[in-house]
């Protein structure tokens, strides 16, 4: 998909930068934009507190509020790419640019504000919104944080098994609308960071704590294994053949197809009393 992007900023913090930011970031987005990954990111640092040109009287922001601020703005825009644009491309590039100015330190040092604003934001809509809107943003973001972990920009794994959890692991008491759109929210993490995902099974050993925050009906004691990716496996796999929706099918088929390409084709054994 490469259509041009509607997107609106939809701000009301009153951040001095925000419309400048999204401007940028709008501008950098489009499918058919000739700016670069690089100049963009050379072009947001030139907002940084430490290298703006300060109007007179203007008094600049402490990095820290910088961060939060700009991180929220981009994850404003990023919400409205639909999960199969193009421009999700451009804009892992543009994150992998900023990245790469932290050699000269700053605010791009460390991305712990782009976590806290996901953490801030992390959770699926209410089955009482008012339009399907948070619903396909939920989706976007997905996409979108799923290919910065599959392409180790962020090592926050935690966002992807909330995912998988929520989307796979929980009741199915709900209208087929949302138990689609959570098919398409899991979805997204096999299509861009199956492999991570896969090594994360294999290898994660948690703390308690950790394993807590990730406990689910399912796997109650929250633990990361084989037994639950093969799980997550088995729903796609049935989804595949059981979603009311022919998109949905395909949708699943193709999650499930990359999974079994990942692990071999390996499946779950069950237990027989």
């Amino acid at each position: 998909m490469d259509d041009e992007l509607v997107l609106n900023l939809r701000d009301d913090d009153g951040w001095v930068l925000a419309n400048r930011v999204f401007d940028i970031l709008a501008a950098y987005v489009q499918p058919g934009s000739r700016h670069s990954p690089v100049g963009t990111a050379l072009d947001l640092n030139n907002l940084t507190p430490m290298v703006r040109r300060l109007s007179p009287g203007e008094r600049a922001e402490t990095p820290a509020y910088f961060q939060i601020q700009f991180w929220r703005v981009f994850l404003i825009l990023a919400r409205q790419v639909p999960s199969v644009h193009v421009s999700h491309v451009r804009l892992v590039r543009l994150v992998r640019a900023l990245r790469e100015l932290s050699v000269t330190g700053g605010v791009w040092s460390n991305f712990n504000a782009l976590k806290a604003c996901l953490q801030s934001i992390w959770r699926e809509p209410s089955p009482h919104e008012d339009t399907y809107e948070p619903f396909h943003e939920w989706v976007n973001l997905n996409s979108f944080t799923s290919r910065l972990y599959g392409a180790n920009l962020i090592k926050w794994y935690y966002f992807g098994i909330w995912a998988m959890r929520d989307s796979l692991e929980s009741p199915q008491n709900l209208p087929d609308d949302i138990l689609d759109n959570r098919i398409l929210v899991a979805a997204q993490w096999i299509y861009h960071s199956k492999s991570r995902l896969f090594t994360l099974v294999r290898s994660l050993n948690l703390s308690i704590d950790q394993a807590y925050a990730l406990r689910s009906p399912t796997f109650p004691r929250g633990d990361i294994s084989m037994s639950r990716w093969l799980f997550w496996k088995e729903r796609f796999e049935r989804e595949s053949r059981l979603a009311p929706s022919e998109m949905i099918r395909i949708e699943a088929t193709r999650a499930y197809e990359a999974m079994n390409e990942e692990d071999g084709g390996r499946t779950r054994r069950i237990r027989r009393r």
